[in-house]
């Protein structure tokens, strides 16, 4: 889904990882992973999660989108209950400007906080990227 923002700003696509099949108890590396179609920059990440659980719910749920090794953005989707998910967090990326070229893998990582015997399900992170 592209759409044209202004003059001299490419077109804006949405890179999505996940929502995640996997349940997550802890944490995971490397859970859900996506390759960039275009050279581009990245304007904003969005994440959060669809369902958590547990003996006790987990306080937090940190959520970094990487490529390769580089950390690009870490959310944390602070949870207030089961049924209120305060899971959306947005944020820019970690050094202001991220440019990705075209074949470069993104890939989520996760982080639970707190909770006793926590569960988490359908992490997910929309990556919004203007083509160059």
């Amino acid at each position: 889904m592209a759409s044209q923002l202004s003059p001299g700003v490419g077109d804006v696509f949405v890179v999505r990882l996940g929502p995640t099949v996997v349940q997550i108890t802890a944490s995971g590396d490397y859970i859900c992973t996506a390759r960039v179609p275009w050279k581009g920059t990245i304007l904003k990440i969005q994440a959060g999660v669809q369902a958590i659980g547990g003996t006790t719910d987990p306080t937090d749920v940190d959520v970094d989108v990487e490529n390769g090794t580089t950390d690009i953005c870490d959310l944390i989707a602070v949870v207030q209950s089961s049924a209120i998910i305060a899971g959306g967090a947005e944020d820019t990326p970690d050094s202001g400007e991220e440019v990705v070229a075209e074949g470069d893998v993104l890939h989520l990582d996760v982080d639970v906080t707190g909770g006793s015997s926590p569960t988490v399900d359908g992490v997910y992170a929309d990556v919004y990227i203007a083509r160059a």
